[in-house]
């Protein structure tokens, strides 16, 4: 069984520097013509769940307060009448208080004629759709259920260099942009942890004019940009994912709505890479199992200034790893729509086909369930009850032979623990496990009395889950991910559930 959907994206470097070049009395048309183009692309594009934009922009007058910023982006236009159908996240890269070389803002005030007082900020920005936002949770979040909907947003920067700001292009400032979103797909409810990743690298004056030694500086900026994004980003959360999540380097205490069982994670980078699909830096990125989403790309991505034709690709959308749950057959229609005239950037569209398994392995035992392994050993020794009793005539002859040695703590090492619960997942996941099995369900929850009771005879790892957390329930932490489960495929006979969602660990 798996469940199929799309994860749909724009991304588009909309040039707000010509903007605060342009001149007071052209400067609010050049404005509405982007959001403008803006909105017609939403529309075109039907709505994707997030846009990734590069160098939006800001400014504020003289005298006017923090709050009374301009933006380039005016959300009030692209929402219309539906005033959340997007969220506007943007964040400051550069601006003219924060460094103080002041060429750059120097150059603006003189194309603009502006007030040398003025304010100027430039960076990027998320666009989310108000049905993502409702999956959209802190980077490190380990929720296990959506419909617990964290208020707080979360979008991480990472710089991708260091060093002073000279107000040139070639140390101007560069940061990926990292959020995160979390799928529970409907009969699938173990997590499935999205990051997007929104990406701005660095180019360098005089590149690709035929200067060799120029060219080689430039790849070797951006080569060290892809390392920290590959080695500092994704490879940093997936080794703390393989770890358990560890808080300070310490066991992590799981709350009652979180889960570590889940998904593989997958990655999506979208933004303006500056380099061209012929390019070292492109290789590298495919060669970590990340696939270029946008096949079609028509003469390009952008064009040698305002108003001319696309003549070279800088501008991707990757996802990976591709051999998880990417449909390579599902993305032939994505493209570069270049008929945007209003940036030196053409948008692009990238339309992401998921497949994702089932996986039945989130309702088995792990190391973290057992609360107490000594007590849990004692009462599956126990004869005289009738699931423990049932469990040691199913489980293999070494976890026979290790519970039969064991009489205090120091019998047990975490070897044996080990072998004893992969024992227990076999039984687990057997059907028949507790098949003839008479027990008695007094103290136990009106859901497991529910479907335990309405489905004798067709047993399966969650029901059995849930046999092993009633009836041990001060050696066996609840699964959440097990409830989810039990809720999604029995429906109304797991009323309960929805309560034990709730209920602590």
């Amino acid at each position: 069984m798996t469940d199929e959907f799309a994860f749909t994206l724009l991304d588009w470097n909309i040039g707000g520097g010509k903007y605060l070049e342009t001149r007071s009395s052209n400067r609010e048309t050049i404005r509405r013509d982007i959001n403008v183009a803006l909105k017609s692309l939403i529309e075109k594009c039907k709505y994707p769940q997030i846009i990734t934009l590069q160098e939006i922009v800001a400014y504020r007058d003289p005298g006017k307060k923090k709050d009374e910023l301009v933006e380039l982006i005016d959300i009030n236009l692209i929402n219309g009448e539906r005033k959340n159908l997007y969220r506007y996240f943007p964040f400051i890269l550069i601006d003219s208080e924060t460094h103080s070389a002041k060429s750059k803002w120097k150059q603006i005030i003189k194309s603009g004629k502006w007030d040398p007082r003025t304010y100027f900020a430039q960076g990027s920005a998320f666009l989310i759709h108000e049905d993502l936002y409702e999956k959209h949770f802190p980077i490190c979040d380990l929720t296990a259920d959506c419909s617990i909907r964290q208020e707080e947003y979360l979008i991480e920067p990472v710089s991708l260099n260091s060093g002073l700001y000279l107000g040139d292009r070639d140390t101007e400032p560069r940061c990926a942009l990292v959020t995160h979103f979390i799928y529970n797909p409907m009969g699938n409810p173990k997590p499935l942890d999205i990051f997007v990743v929104n990406i701005h690298l660095t180019t360098i004056m005089k590149e690709r004019e035929e200067i060799p030694d120029v060219d080689l500086k430039a790849t070797e900026i951006r080569m060290d940009q892809i390392e920290k994004l590959f080695c500092g980003i994704i490879s940093s959360y997936n080794e703390w994912k393989e770890k358990g999540f560890p808080e300070c380097g310490k066991k992590r205490n799981f709350g009652s709505s979180e889960t570590d069982k889940r998904h593989q994670s997958l990655w999506i980078l979208a933004g303006d890479f500056n380099f061209t699909p012929a390019s070292l830096e492109y290789e590298t990125i495919q060669k970590k199992d990340f696939m270029d989403v946008v096949p079609l790309k028509g003469l390009g991505t952008k064009s040698r200034g305002l108003g001319n034709k696309a003549a070279i690709t800088v501008d991707y959308v990757f996802a990976g790893p591709k051999s998880i749950y990417l449909d390579p057959e599902g993305i032939s229609t994505n493209k570069v729509h270049d008929d945007i005239n209003v940036s030196d950037h053409c948008p692009v569209y990238a339309k992401i086909p998921l497949k994702i398994p089932y996986d039945g392995t989130a309702s088995l035992l792990s190391a973290r369930d057992i609360k107490n392994p000594f007590d849990f050993a004692i009462k599956l020794k126990d004869e005289g009850n009738a699931i423990s009793k049932q469990i040691c005539s199913k489980i293999n002859t070494e976890a026979k032979e290790i519970l039969q040695k064991i009489t205090g703590p120091s019998d047990m090492s975490q070897k044996d623990m080990l072998c004893i619960m992969e024992s227990l997942n076999e039984a687990l996941k057997d059907p028949l496990s507790f098949e003839d099995c008479a027990f008695d369900m007094n103290g136990w929850s009106k859901c497991a009395k529910s479907l335990i009771g309405k489905n004798m005879g067709k047993k399966d790892v969650h029901l059995n889950r849930l046999i092993m957390e009633e009836a041990y329930p001060d050696d066996i932490n609840r699964c959440l991910v097990n409830k989810l489960y039990l809720n999604e495929i029995y429906g109304n006979d797991a009323e309960d559930c929805i309560k034990m969602l709730r209920q602590p660990g």
